[in-house]
């Protein structure tokens, strides 16, 4: 990530140094968050987790907000869920959204996968009233960004149809498992796995019977 600084000349020397200075964290700061990602993809998590903390204490020298904070809290919060630390996770995903929020319109696609993270917790351990406005909201920026996200929409849309299954709200989950699909066919191709995910999930949702509709008089 590139940053600018602007100094006057009269202290160019520290402003090199300071430049010098902030490259060396950042490349200090992507070595631990490489090593996080490495880490987990081996499933050796108590180490991944010491990677992040290690992450997030080199983030936390900037005097201000900055991205890497935001990223790393997020990755945090990831490996608390995958080791089923569910408290932990929502703590970090929030303090993630929370930031990301405060530095403006130029995160929103952040603030999505965020707070996308947090529905998929809350659907993990049954909190799906908390799950639906988070999972609403997601889909909303991710259809309105000017940077479409064709795969996090059909995320989105097949979170939200997760959600209205488990409700037992089948007509409303149809559709949304329908247009992932599409959107997972579109930007993915018919044949990867994400689309066969969505594909599986709308024929286990016509595989439950339905009750009959009677009319009233």
């Amino acid at each position: 990530m590139s940053r600018r600084l602007r100094v006057p000349c009269c202290i160019c020397i520290f402003a090199l140094l300071a430049a010098a200075r902030m490259l060396a964290d950042q490349a200090t700061w992507e070595k631990h968050m490489e090593q996080v990602r490495s880490l987990r993809q081996k499933g050796a998590y108590a180490e991944a987790e010491k990677a992040a903390l290690a992450a997030v204490a080199e983030a936390e020298k900037s005097d201000h907000p900055n991205v890497d904070l935001a990223t790393t809290w997020n990755n945090l919060g990831t490996l608390y869920y995958d080791t089923g630390r569910y408290v932990d996770a929502e703590k970090q995903f929030r303090r993630s959204i929370e930031l990301w929020e405060k530095l403006g319109d130029a995160g929103q696609l952040d603030v999505a996968q965020c707070a996308s993270n947090l529905a998929v917790l809350y659907l993990k351990t049954g909190r799906l009233q908390e799950a639906e406005p988070m999972l609403l909201r997601v889909l909303a920026i991710r259809e309105k960004t000017s940077v479409k996200d064709q795969r996090g929409t059909a995320e989105s849309l097949n979170n939200l149809a997760e959600l209205y299954r488990a409700q037992g709200r089948y007509a409303e989950a149809e559709p949304l498992y329908r247009r992932a699909i599409a959107t997972w066919e579109n930007s993915l191709g018919p044949e990867h796995p994400k689309t066969a995910t969505g594909l599986n999930n709308l024929a286990a949702l016509t595989c439950i019977p339905r009750l009959p509709h009677f009319s009233r008089t």
